[in-house]
């Protein structure tokens, strides 16, 4: 467990886990734990907070996929102590509405979802101040035979969702891939065949999300702008999921100013046009059907936003890092409630 000015910052995977095992023992009454292990045997939990009475809740879900973007983990860790002990990580008292949060809406927090890459990563957060963003993104990505140049390895990354290293034979694999099996490696924003979809799928069956939000961090060279929320808005994603969304991004960009961030104003066609880039017709329901990012809106209309926050660069340090992460969280439970 690591501190920033004010915080306290839960992102490696035994911090993370022992917390999590902690909640359960202390607060059985408002915490379950769902597990699901991954190949390499590292445990990915869902903690689900909610008080134990029969009335009717908002069902709110929030996952962080990616283990190179370890903002969202230490935010979601800290709300989730807030809500269950009533307490922040330093011991003082929450200022969240705590009871109501608790009556009202139904929790789960997948905060962590691949340890596989995260017990890997050589530094708790990135702030710019120990790898260059190349230097970050071999890290994250992973080296190809013979090293070409790092966009040659991102135009890897983002045609791969799945690879399998007996044919692809990487030099090195980056902390963003989950093994799979003895040779397959999965992106868990990309690929629903990584451990933490299971998850997912059996919770949403369960509860029937009325929101879910990823939390990511990239932006690593961008000088104007800090955060940015980025959403499905294609005609094939029911049109009260399209709303409701709407309205939740309007909620997050403006508590994001309100916390001194310089938010992206909003881009209808970002979402299209940056996936576009990367895979081949994923404007067509058939190619989305394939990730994360959109599935339960196929599904079962679940209202789902890309939180982005920007890491890997020193005018957004640590703090401000966690500190936008959990804006974004507070602001979809504001709405919830």
């Amino acid at each position: 467990m690591k501190t920033v000015p004010g915080k306290t910052w839960l992102g490696k995977p035994e911090d993370v886990n022992q917390a999590i095992l902690e909640w359960q023992k202390k607060f059985p009454e408002i915490v379950r734990i769902d597990e699901e292990k991954q190949f390499s045997g590292d445990s990915v939990y869902a903690v689900t907070v909610t008080a134990n009475n029969d009335k009717p809740k908002k069902n709110f879900m929030v996952a962080v996929p990616h283990a190179h973007e370890p903002a969202g983990t230490a935010a979601a860790m800290n709300f989730l102590n807030e809500v269950i002990t009533g307490t922040k990580l330093d011991g003082s008292a929450t200022t969240l509405p705590r009871d109501e949060i608790l009556e009202k809406v139904r929790l789960t927090f997948i905060p962590l979802a691949n340890p596989f890459g995260a017990k890997k990563s050589p530094v708790d957060w990135w702030d710019g101040s120990k790898y260059s963003n190349e230097e970050f993104g071999d890290i994250m990505k992973g080296r190809l035979l013979n090293n070409p140049p790092v966009g040659t390895v991102g135009i890897f990354w983002h045609y791969h969702p799945v690879f399998n290293q007996d044919a692809e034979r990487l030099e090195e694999i980056g902390i963003v891939w989950e093994q799979l099996s003895e040779s397959l490696y999965g992106e868990p924003h990309f690929y629903k065949g990584c451990t933490w979809w299971q998850l997912v799928e059996r919770l949403s069956d369960e509860f029937h999300y009325d929101l879910l939000i990823e939390l990511h961090q990239g932006m690593e060279g961008w000088e104007e702008m800090d955060t940015l929320v980025i959403r499905p808005q294609e005609n094939w994603v029911p049109k009260e999921s399209l709303e409701y969304a709407g309205k939740v991004e309007a909620k997050v960009i403006e508590a994001w100013k309100n916390a001194g961030a310089k938010p992206h104003p909003g881009d209808k066609e970002y979402y299209q046009r940056a996936g576009k880039g990367w895979f081949p017709d994923l404007d067509k329901p058939n190619e989305r059907l394939k990730m994360s990012g959109d599935w339960l809106s196929i599904k079962c209309g679940t209202p789902q936003l890309t939180i982005e926050v920007q890491n890997n660069n020193q005018r957004t340090p640590a703090e401000e890092q966690l500190l936008y992460q959990q804006t974004a969280i507070e602001a979809c439970v504001e709405m919830l409630l």
